[in-house]
């Protein structure tokens, strides 16, 4: 096949989009296609963060629609426009890019990011958004969906657009050895959460779990790393220093890895409406960490089915001192499925297999006549 270089054009509009993450971790998924050695769109074409735009939301599209010229004309042979898409609300922005696009030629890919989507449609997007929406989906050659179990609603709905499942996945540099000690028998247990502190990630039911478990006679510690942007939230975190949680607050992806090489198993009790396949599962994986997770929204698609520890959604609390308890008292079973959950994350989600997938797309629509 041959090779393709520089042939497309890369919008992002995610919350991730063209700068680090607020809360640490290594960015797995669709911004280290970048790494691809075929389609080099290592820098941004347009972003929504690199702008304030003046005039409320009519002067920032004025400014996305001059920038998008630009970049049309800077590269007559770039054949593809990819959109990233991870917030929904931003649709007046979007579909008018990617009408412009098509009537300059170009094929346009959407990368619909997140778990949100399906929500946003059914809970907060007005009719103005929902039509915004399909026009901008009918607009596309291939919609690109994080999450799998989006697809058959998708479908349904929408039965003259191409949907494909493209997953977050792990780039090649960040798949670093497994660096975690085993975990001895009378050992202390070390559990740890990164990212966001909100109540619908559980953090108040991951501290009162940790409080029971100790005052139980458990040895085990919690260590957080992110930051809340509820006052009240952050006091309770700040509370539970004394009862066996320890918080790093933000933290570089690279002393993040650092924490996680000590660490035994993550706890993700999340209840959060908008849960899609989280990076957070996929590095917890990676470092050959054992999960207790609620089936919620995406993980139990992510998560491997019988090596994981889910959750009781409807008694967290209980749940969690439940299964931080048996963690503690069988290192054989931390350690075993330590090693099965990297071999899972190894086996189904890195750049290996997915980069070359996207190319395939890519060849495709970039082929003349296509």
């Amino acid at each position: 096949m041959s090779e393709i270089r520089n042939r497309i054009i890369y919008c992002g509009f995610g919350s991730y989009a063209g700068r680090p993450p607020p809360i640490g971790g290594f960015v797995s998924g669709t911004r280290m296609v970048v790494e691809s050695p075929r389609f080099d769109h290592t820098a941004f074409h347009l972003n929504v963060y690199t702008h304030p735009g003046d005039g409320g939301p009519v002067g920032r599209l004025v400014e996305d629609l001059r920038r998008f010229r630009e970049s049309l004309r800077a590269c007559p042979d770039h054949h593809v426009v990819m959109m990233q898409i991870g917030l929904f609300q931003g649709l007046y922005r979007e579909w008018p890019l990617a009408r412009w696009a098509r009537r300059r030629g170009k094929r346009v890919v959407l990368d619909l990011r997140g778990g949100a989507l399906l929500d946003f449609l059914d809970r907060s997007a007005n009719a103005l958004q929902r039509r915004l929406f399909a026009s901008l989906l009918r607009t596309s050659d291939l919609a690109l969906v994080q999450c799998r179990s989006f697809l058959p609603e998708l479908r349904r709905r929408y039965p003259d657009v191409r949907f494909e499942w493209f997953p977050n996945f792990m780039p090649h540099d960040r798949r670093i050895p497994r660096t975690a000690p085993p975990f001895a028998a009378g050992q202390r247990l070390r559990l740890v959460y990164f990212g966001a502190y909100t109540t619908a990630k559980g953090i108040t039911e991951m501290i009162e779990a940790i409080r029971r478990c100790r005052a139980a006679g458990v040895d085990v510690e919690l260590h957080l790393a992110g930051e809340a942007s509820d006052p009240e939230l952050a006091r309770r975190v700040r509370e539970a220093r004394d009862h066996g949680v320890t918080d790093h607050g933000r933290m570089r992806p690279e002393a993040l890895w650092d924490l996680l090489g000590g660490m035994h198993a993550l706890l993700f009790p999340s209840t959060h409406w908008g849960e899609g396949h989280a990076n957070t599962v996929n590095e917890a994986l990676m470092a050959g960490l054992a999960i207790v997770a609620t089936r919620h929204h995406e993980l139990p698609f992510v998560l491997p089915e019988q090596d994981t520890l889910w959750l009781d959604a409807d008694d967290l609390v209980q749940s969690l001192v439940e299964r931080i308890s048996f963690l503690a008292g069988d290192p054989e079973f931390v350690n075993r499925v330590g090693e099965s959950n990297r071999t899972f994350l190894l086996e189904r989600y890195t750049d290996d297999r997915w980069i070359p997938w996207l190319e395939s797309r890519f060849d495709e629509l970039s082929r003349p006549g296509a």
